[in-house]
């Protein structure tokens, strides 16, 4: 299949701004980019004390997704 680049957002972004990204990212990195669904709530990785979210916990989530070799 080749590269590509997959974008999954994190929350809801307006969908101009996501194909203005796809866009950009295809012309820079010459390669196919594909817009998947967000990933919805994001509770799991909020940490109230510090009030602001895990980048560990967030990264785990996105690992969870089935993607080619070549996908990024």
């Amino acid at each position: 299949m080749g590269q590509r680049i997959i974008l999954r957002p994190l929350a809801q972004i307006d969908s101009q701004i996501l194909e203005i990204l796809k866009q950009n990212l295809e012309y820079t990195f010459n390669c196919p980019v594909e817009i998947k669904p967000e990933i919805g709530s994001l509770h799991y990785a909020y940490d109230p004390k510090r009030r602001q979210y895990l980048a560990p916990r967030l990264l785990a989530s996105l690992r969870r997704f089935s993607r080619e070799p070549d996908d990024r």
